[in-house]
């Protein structure tokens, strides 16, 4: 039994009444043009085969014979290359938007993210390097790296970021471009490595002369409009290494706390604290709140006192993504923190920590990692990343089966749609073939006059269906593709396997029929058309 609970049948409906109708005028056109016409005008197909005066021009008899079938039955024809432009249609635009699924899924899921587990460290969780020693002592944890991690803005000149930051800009101070952006304290060892292997002077970004980062190029960011619909922006921020980018950090002041920061619009800094006394807080015995105890004034300070300033070089420019690094990144060698953030600033004590393993067997390093922290009392926030590509490698799987199945649906509805209107076309012209048979046309002619037809078909409807194919694939863009990729493109690779397929198609359609004419007798396909 089928359960049509929750399902209402007017879809069923619409459908079985939209099959009834395309084939009730199928029928009725046909055969309301065969009751409009005479007896006489029945057995001369006057309306199949027009007799008109043929300029003489340039090319072989059969590409002037074929020109002029095509200019005389243009109507007829022109059902044959709507078929051929819409299956060309169906299949790249299917394959564009398997084209965006793919693309997304690749991007999104951490299939390639260089490491099999990871562990977020409490701020105050111990020396990092002690942890370490302590996790690589598990029986099946290989490999661990870690880093310290915090959110900041930079600023930058304008002119030498990419024009889409602007879109994301955190505010302008001193005539530079603010952003916001990661900082890492990638541990010495591992810096070292990542530094050979980009070609970089290792000894150069541990110069107490000035500050110097590994940068990570790469920025992603989703954009929302005011009715929540958002866009995909993906680039470059920086063009070349050499730049310099300013870090302004919040002073410290004993006794209070940091409030705001703000850029004045003469190109100063305007910050904000609150004192102790703004953190204490006394029950109101008549309404049963927490209050503030005391009223109490901001702290305000202007000026260079504010904050302190840092100016960073930007060293290599890392193009590839790294496992810990999200969006725009400078990298800094762990020893190196002092020296970035100063004790005086207030973003000092600011990060996490972020520990990375690998492992031959992530699920007994998982439950090893869980006994240990939970044994030393520390927080879990402990997630196995190896179990999470294992899924998407399970959830590409599945896109590519689907989508090859879904494209081969295509291509055959496409095939058996263009092969039956070729076929039917070519049908229906018998006795124009057996007269131009009967007027001393070759075997040799006639394949040719049939195969031009056919190159006719073949660029009206390659040039019809590419430009429609293009214009529905930017369509379902604008809809859905701006959430799933950073930009508009149609895959090269589905536009010339449609275009393959439909001129292989189209020259097989005509090659059967050039066959099956070749091998009727001429005396008696006359006949049978004039019986």
């Amino acid at each position: 039994t089928c359960d049509m609970k929750g399902r209402s049948p007017g879809w069923l409906l619409l459908a079985v009444a939209l099959c009834l109708f395309t084939v009730l005028c199928s029928v009725w056109v046909p055969a309301g043009r065969v009751i409009r016409s005479s007896s006489l005008e029945s057995i001369r197909q006057e309306r199949e085969i027009r007799l008109k005066h043929v300029r003489s021009g340039k090319g072989s008899v059969p590409v002037r014979i074929a020109r002029r079938n095509y200019r005389a039955n243009r109507r007829k024809h022109r059902v044959t290359i709507l078929s051929l432009a819409f299956s060309l249609v169906l299949i790249i635009v299917a394959a564009s938007f398997a084209s965006y699924l793919e693309r997304t899924v690749n991007a999104y899921t951490s299939s390639d993210t260089g490491f099999d587990l990871t562990y977020t460290g409490e701020p105050n969780g111990g020396d990092p390097e002690q942890m370490k020693q302590d996790f690589l002592a598990l029986p099946h944890v290989d490999t661990c790296v870690y880093e310290l991690e915090t959110w900041l803005d930079l600023y930058g000149e304008t002119d030498r970021l990419h024009q889409y930051i602007q879109l994301v800009s955190a505010g302008n101070a001193n005539g530079q471009t603010g952003f916001n952006a990661t900082l890492l304290f990638l541990e010495d060892d591992a810096f070292r490595e990542l530094c050979r292997e980009n070609g970089e002077d290792t000894d150069s970004y541990y110069s107490a002369e000035g500050l110097k980062a590994l940068a990570v190029n790469h920025c992603d960011y989703y954009l929302y409009d005011e009715n929540y619909d958002a866009e995909y922006y993906s680039f470059e921020l920086l063009e070349r290494p050499g730049d310099s980018l300013m870090l302004y950090l919040s002073r410290r002041y004993d006794g209070l706390s940091f409030g705001s920061k703000y850029p004045k619009e003469d190109g100063g800094w305007e910050v904000t604290y609150l004192p102790e006394e703004a953190f204490v807080q006394v029950e109101n015995p008549e309404t049963g709140d927490y209050e503030v105890a005391v009223d109490y004034d901001y702290a305000v300070v202007k000026g260079d006192e504010a904050v302190i300033s840092q100016e960073i070089l930007v060293g290599a420019l890392i193009r590839d993504r790294l496992f810990y690094a999200s969006g725009f990144s400078l990298i800094f060698p762990y020893s190196m923190k002092a020296a970035v953030l100063p004790d005086e600033a207030v973003e000092s004590d600011q990060f996490i920590c972020e520990y990375y393993f690998l492992s031959r067997d992530h699920a007994a390093a998982f439950e090893e990692l869980s006994a240990y922290l939970e044994e030393s009392g520390m927080r879990s926030g402990l997630y196995d990343y190896a179990r999470e590509r294992e899924t998407a490698r399970m959830a590409l799987k599945i896109l590519y089966v689907f989508s090859a199945c879904f494209i081969t649906l295509m291509a055959l509805i496409a095939v058996l749609n263009v092969y039956h209107t070729m076929a039917t076309n070519i049908r229906l012209r018998r006795r124009e073939f057996a007269v131009l048979r009967s007027l001393g046309m070759n075997v040799k002619t006639f394949r040719r006059m049939l195969f031009y037809e056919g190159g006719y078909y073949l660029i009206r409807g390659l040039v019809l269906g590419v430009i429609l194919a293009v214009g529905c694939t930017y369509g379902i863009y604008s809809i859905v593709g701006r959430n799933l990729v950073d930009h508009f493109y149609v895959p090269v690779a589905g536009v010339l396997g449609a275009a393959a397929g439909a001129a292989l198609l189209v020259f097989l359609s005509v090659g059967a029929a050039w066959r099956r004419e070749k091998k009727k007798n001429l005396a008696e396909e006359i006949r049978n058309e004039l019986m």
